[in-house]
């Protein structure tokens, strides 16, 4: 199995033509303080994002440094075939596991939002795919999932 991506992490509104990456990365920079610190989830409500929570993950870093999905949207589970919530990423035990889990933690040390786009035969309704990966901050790291489109038949893997 080949996982084939393209990743960028500067000038993501420039480059991409999908209007909702272009519109998480903007909320993002809006309330992003300054220096290094992130944009606190709760500015990445269910609530404020109701227009498109069915289509994201949110990902909760671990005192083990591990990740839990606190939420896997439904037409992500639908487009999987299966439903991640309140697993760790850590329970993908494959090379497509150890390559999301590798970007995740790479996004959460950048500390910048890092766009992907996939083409790989991993689930039946999903050939190819883009990500969003905005990291935000609570009391813990966290890294959030924003929604993602792509050419038919569309979906996401986590």
């Amino acid at each position: 199995m080949r996982l084939y991506h393209h990743q960028i992490s500067d000038d993501i509104i420039e480059r991409v033509g999908n209007m909702m990456i272009r519109r998480q990365v903007k909320q993002w920079q809006a309330t992003k303080p300054v220096g290094t610190a992130m944009p606190q989830v709760a500015t990445f409500s269910a609530e404020a994002l109701a227009w498109c929570w069915d289509s994201i993950m949110l990902l909760q870093q671990l005192s083990d440094g591990d990740l839990r999905y606190l939420h896997f949207g439904d037409a992500i589970a639908e487009a999987a075939g299966f439903n991640l919530k309140g697993k760790r990423a850590s329970h993908l035990r494959n090379e497509i596991g150890e390559f999301f889990r590798a970007k995740y933690n790479h996004c959460l040390s950048i500390r910048q939002p890092l766009y992907t786009i996939h083409r790989a035969d991993l689930a039946p309704k999903a050939q190819s795919w883009e990500r969003l990966l905005l990291p935000l901050q609570d009391e813990r790291q966290g890294l959030y999932l924003p929604p993602a489109r792509q050419a038919a038949p569309h979906g996401l893997l986590p």
